[in-house]
């Protein structure tokens, strides 16, 4: 299952997606990896960002899929797959970015459902402290369809939430996105890192804030950080 082409489908299934024109940002290609980006409004609610990338000439594939509420008072969430070597990776995550946060409980279901499936096992960084608690992650081999499945169950639930979030005021709800987003660029990870290393380090914080986020480029409640 292509887990990027499923969230689209149920996406699009309850709201109105246009997509962005992210310019020499959409393709992306360097040495062994090969990244294909993809942005969109999601109407009423945000952003919604989707990669595709490859790497070893193909003997590994990630899937990146971020939504990110900017009109509704919901944290931001981002799916993540990885098929490499015979193991599969599955994540569901949701970052602090809100201001006022959800009932996260309906995920405690889906934890209960899948708890038969080996958990993936996370190294301690500065993100641990934005994590929320309805984040699950799994990883093994042979999981793959299972772990989908569940991805999917938690993409159901976070659209529900979305549908019943309140609606906030966008420039305050951006700060508390870019709270999140400006330490990522700052403190780095796998993903921004490899970025950063292949786009440089201006180019890369463009696509994180503008294209990943969803945070304009000009707005007045944000201080723009050179990183």
């Amino acid at each position: 299952m292509d887990i990027n082409k499923s969230v689209f489908s149920a996406l699009g299934s309850r709201y109105v997606l246009k997509e962005r024109n992210m310019h020499d940002l959409a393709e992306i290609k360097k040495g062994i990896y090969r990244f294909t980006c993809k942005a969109y409004v999601i109407e009423g609610v945000g952003n919604l960002f989707l990669l595709d990338g490859a790497a070893m000439f193909g003997a590994m594939r990630l899937q990146t899929c971020v939504i990110t509420p900017e009109k509704k008072d919901l944290s931001f969430c981002n799916f993540d797959t990885v098929n490499a070597m015979g193991k599969f990776t599955g994540l569901f995550e949701m970052y602090k970015s809100s201001l006022k946060e959800a009932d996260l409980s309906v995920f405690d279901e889906v934890k209960a459902e899948y708890k038969d499936l080996p958990d993936y096992k996370a190294g301690s960084g500065w993100a641990d402290s934005w994590k929320l608690p309805s984040c699950i992650g799994k990883q093994g081999k042979k999981i793959e369809d299972r772990t989908e499945k569940m991805l999917m169950d938690c993409l159901v639930r976070y659209m529900d939430l979305l549908e019943s979030a309140p609606e906030c005021d966008l420039k305050a709800k951006e700060v508390e996105t870019w709270k999140y987003v400006s330490k990522l660029l700052s403190e780095g990870g796998p993903a921004v890192d490899k970025m950063k290393e292949i786009l440089g380090k201006e180019a890369a914080a463009k696509l994180v804030r503008k294209y990943m986020f969803g945070i304009g480029d000009c707005s007045s409640s944000i201080k723009k950080q050179p990183f």
